[in-house]
């Protein structure tokens, strides 16, 4: 492995390789709940038994519900419930 100017591990060109080739000929599908990558052999299969294609969208819990803050100095995500705490505190909304 080599590693990167950030000092993190990043993937020998070799692994690159031998990733995309195991993903190569195979697609997405989903139940309407549950994704799977599937390969080609099985996805006829899959869909005929109620499976459609592609991904569905899974919503990250909580995501929507935080804000970005600033106080000049620093940067902060926070819950919506806590936000008038913050700005009543001289926090400002958005990054800085």
């Amino acid at each position: 492995m080599r590693i990167s100017a950030k000092n993190k591990k990043t993937m020998s060109i070799q692994t690159r390789k031998k990733i995309s080739e195991n993903s190569k000929n195979n697609k997405w599908i989903n139940n309407g709940i549950i994704n799977k990558f599937v390969k080609n052999s099985e996805f006829n299969i899959l869909i005929n038994n109620g499976w459609n294609k592609n991904r569905i969208k899974i919503k990250t819990k909580n995501r929507d519900k935080r804000r970005w803050i600033n106080n000049d100095i620093i940067n902060k995500v926070v819950y919506l419930w806590d936000l008038n705490d913050y700005l009543m505190n001289g926090w400002k909304r958005g990054r800085i």
